[in-house]
């Protein structure tokens, strides 16, 4: 926990965390959504799951929570309780501060996807080729996706428009919106 607690102060909403599980449900997911060849081995690239990062700055100053996708739908967690019972490395993928002002956006689009049913056919349809976004049932990256594009849209930026398909827990760090990923487990 001392990594995270070292940059906990830092992290914010919209930011992307990238979990690398070392069972064998994550190895497997991560065989299937292979990152590409010049990215393997880089932070944050060889993962198996995506969360966004939230926080409730005029409730709870300290504590960070994100938003997930599980098995039973995209929940909302305490970011400190996921990661001590988490297996594997997480990573944190800071929003650039030129988007800092897209943030109460994201959190906003992040929440209303509270209670959506987890979307298993699109997921098994990603291991052999992108799916198109659906907000009516949810993947991880597909949640962190949405959520981020929604709220860059409500404040007039157009950047990820041009993706149509839904990208892998391995692409969201070739978003381009964010600075370099900081391991904090």
């Amino acid at each position: 926990m001392s990594l995270y607690l070292e940059y906990r102060a830092e992290i914010s909403t919209g930011d992307a965390l990238q979990w690398r599980s070392s069972t064998l449900l994550g190895w497997a997911i991560r065989l299937f959504a292979k990152p590409k060849k010049e990215n393997r081995g880089r932070a944050g690239y060889d993962v198996n799951h995506t969360s966004l990062a939230i926080t409730f700055s005029e409730y709870d100053q300290y504590r960070r929570y994100t938003t997930e996708a599980l098995e039973h739908g995209i929940d909302l967690n305490l970011l400190s309780r996921r990661l001590r019972e988490y297996k594997g490395e997480v990573y944190w993928l800071p929003l650039m501060l030129r988007y800092n002002y897209c943030r109460p956006a994201i959190g906003k689009i992040a929440l209303s996807h509270m209670g959506i049913d987890y979307d298993y056919k699109s997921l098994l349809r990603q291991t052999h080729s992108r799916v198109r976004p659906d907000r009516k049932q949810l993947f991880c990256s597909e949640h962190y996706f949405i959520a981020v594009r929604a709220g860059f849209n409500i404040n007039g930026v157009e950047l990820l428009d041009s993706m149509e398909k839904a990208p892998r827990p391995c692409d969201i760090p070739d978003l381009g919106i964010f600075e370099e990923p900081i391991r904090i487990k």
